[in-house]
């Protein structure tokens, strides 16, 4: 994406993800991918920016990517981890894991449908479930915060489009600086 087209405010989260370049232009040409992903929607999760490597002997060609949410709005709010499967960890085909309100697709699945159930354990989780890794652990304690006053404060609001390109402008820069 140019900065000369529409930024949305889900174009920079996305981009703030630690995600491969390979994976976000997946999801720029697999919409309902994109669409899937619940650290998209900041008006319910704030993502952690952290991504988490698993492997499963029912996936053993496979590179299971790991990613956490904090769904702040919920009464009893909880961290998620949805998963990425990077298919024959070839980086040319990925399927998302999650609970998805639209139903199932061939790139977007079920959490349930994992053949390892370990996953479906490591779904929903509470602060002290979360992996013992202190970078971890102080941005879920930053996004308990964020949440809570968010919720204190009637909602989230996106920035304006002047002020969502130029943090759009910031986050490529930097991530040229991390890619290279």
């Amino acid at each position: 994406m140019t900065i000369s087209q529409k930024v949305s405010f889900k174009d920079f989260v996305l981009l703030t993800m630690p995600f491969a370049k390979t994976l976000l232009a997946w999801c720029d040409k697999q919409e309902e991918f994109k669409d899937a992903l619940k650290v998209l929607y900041s008006d319910r999760f704030l993502h952690l920016g952290a991504i988490s490597i698993h492997q499963s002997r029912f996936y053993p060609k496979d590179e299971i990517i790991g990613f956490y949410a904090y769904a702040y709005m919920l009464e009893n709010p909880i961290f998620k981890q949805d998963f990425i499967i990077n298919v024959g960890n070839a980086h040319e085909v990925y399927v998302l894991h999650t609970t998805n309100p639209y139903g199932n697709s061939k790139y977007v699945k079920g959490i349930g449908e994992m053949k390892d159930k370990k996953f479906f354990k490591l779904h929903h989780l509470a602060y002290d479930e979360l992996p013992e890794d202190p970078e971890l652990k102080r941005r879920a304690v930053n996004m308990i915060a964020k949440g809570e006053e968010i919720r204190w404060s009637g909602g989230f609001n996106e920035p304006s489009q002047e002020k969502l390109e130029e943090m759009y402008t910031t986050a490529i820069k930097l991530r040229k600086n991390n890619d290279s």
